[in-house]
């Protein structure tokens, strides 16, 4: 499974899986038999596939030097980058709208990595969400309360000066996995506009999470000035913006945070706050 595309290999077998049961569901509903719905096996199938075949440490490597590589053309291009390692503490699930691999519950995976990943979007929306709703005493965070829309764009602003690249797993989780399986089941389906409780047959949904102890390579790079040539940031607003960062990664990313999913913690690895104003020069610090 490490060797082939993710995507590609699940969607492919789902087509030819759907084509061989739709003869087993018209064989058995001749017979009477009961008929299993299709969706909640293949996903449970694939699940526990994903999770036995999928070899970490093969992939992670290739991962994470393409994440170095880019780290290094992002801190020529913008005034200030820093890329720091984030540690899941908790499974992490994020879905997407537009899903890729056919399961009944998503996950977001890169097409031409071959791995699961953070959405860049994902990434912004957490910390402009966990700045806007800061009610604690931290002078950092609340600092960058006045400057979200500069810092992360806004309708009539235009573009935010912080840009987020998507998070990549660099490092393997415990027992060395990427992935585990794990189970929602809903109880109850609507049926004709009301539930119908005594005849609720709860299926099991057995779905992909980015397991514990994951490490992800995550990349920010940061304008200091505006398209005039107005400097509208400082290197104390990049500080306070890698605090808000390491706020956000640990309140929970992506879905069921409320139920203590995606809890991440941030260690940066390489730091750029150098530039004193627009278009000086860049220095690399560790």
């Amino acid at each position: 499974m490490s060797s082939k595309n993710v995507i590609s290999a699940l969607n492919l077998a789902f087509v030819k899986c759907y084509l061989g049961e739709n003869e087993r569901v018209a064989s058995k509903s001749a017979s009477g038999k009961a008929v299993t719905d299709y969706m909640p096996m293949f996903s449970r199938h694939v699940t526990v596939k994903l999770y036995e075949a999928l070899d970490c440490r093969k992939i992670v490597d290739g991962v994470n030097s393409y994440v170095k590589s880019l780290y290094e053309e992002v801190s020529k291009l913008f005034d200030a980058s820093f890329l720091v390692e984030a540690k899941l503490e908790s499974r992490l699930t994020i879905w997407v709208s537009t899903p890729t691999l056919p399961l009944e519950v998503n996950i977001s995976w890169d097409p031409v990595l071959n791995v699961p990943f953070i959405p860049s979007s994902s990434l912004k929306g957490a910390v402009r969400a966990y700045i806007e709703s800061y009610s604690g005493s931290n002078q950092a965070i609340l600092s960058l309360k006045k400057k979200a829309d500069i810092l992360f764009g806004s309708d009539t602003g235009g573009l935010g000066l912080v840009h987020f690249f998507d998070g990549y797993p660099i490092g393997c989780g415990e027992d060395g996995k990427l992935l585990e399986p794990d189970v929602i089941t809903p109880h109850y389906s609507e049926v004709k506009g009301s539930i119908d409780e005594a005849s609720a047959r709860p299926v099991p949904i057995v779905f992909p999470t980015i397991a514990r102890g994951v490490k992800f390579g995550v990349i920010v790079g940061i304008d200091y000035c505006d398209e005039s040539g107005s400097m509208r940031l400082s290197n104390d607003d990049l500080i306070n913006l890698l605090e808000a960062l390491k706020g956000a990664m640990s309140a929970g990313i992506g879905a069921k945070t409320s139920v203590g999913y995606g809890r991440l913690t941030v260690t940066p690895h390489k730091l750029e706050p150098k530039n004193t104003g627009c278009g000086s020069s860049r220095e690399a610090t560790k």
